[in-house]
């Protein structure tokens, strides 16, 4: 491991996803969990500590900026927050909790293209940034945030989300059924489901 680069290994953990196990026949948790562990010790282990290090300036700058607020920081990120399935399942939400006087709302979006649905959260909410490149920049940027929960709408939709989630970007993680299957991820700390996708043994 200590060979490898972390550039090189951020490479490989963006390229290597479960998303297909969901559909395959029988009880699938046990390998989700498995891959979500080598992810998580990956991220941790071999990739942060040869890259957080670089992150003291874009984090002096960040703090220097957000010190006069007191709200407290509610974040979301993901792939698809444009026509999607997953903006029908949770544009509500989202704009509903930007609307709360309490709280600041930070989105990030990682996917390629804006549209209408793009631009009605970018309204809504405190900040929002389209992320088009420079991961670790963004992952330096939501760590200087000291972010109290960070919503991960679809984790497992794409390779993005399940690094950045298992970065921990957030003092409480929360995953939506955008992607309903568990995250295998010990970083994970909250899953929010829906009463209709759950049968009697869904646990």
């Amino acid at each position: 491991w200590q060979k490898i680069s972390a550039d090189t290994l951020l490479e490989a953990v963006l390229s290597t996803s479960t998303y297909d196990l969901a559909y395959l026949p029988g009880d699938t948790l046990a390998l989700q969990r498995r891959f979500g562990l080598l992810l998580g010790e990956v991220v941790e282990k071999h990739i942060k500590p040869r890259v957080e290090h670089t992150f003291g300036a874009a984090h002096a700058e960040a703090m220097s900026n957000l010190r006069a607020t007191r709200k407290r920081r509610i974040g979301v990120i993901s792939s698809y927050l444009r026509e999607h399935t997953v903006m029908r399942y949770f544009a509500g939400f989202i704009t509903a909790l930007c609307a709360q006087d309490d709280v600041e709302i930070w989105i990030w979006y990682t996917g390629a293209a804006l549209d209408a649905q793009s631009e009605a959260l970018k309204l809504a909410a405190h900040r929002f940034k389209h992320v088009q490149s420079g991961l670790k920049d963004t992952i330096a940027e939501i760590l200087a945030l000291d972010l109290e929960v960070m919503i991960f709408p679809d984790v497992g939709m794409d390779c993005q989300q399940q690094v950045l989630a298992a970065w921990r970007l957030a003092r409480v993680q929360v995953a939506f059924y955008g992607h309903p299957i568990s995250t295998g991820l010990k970083q994970m700390d909250v899953y929010f489901s829906g009463a209709e996708l759950e049968p009697e043994q869904a646990q």
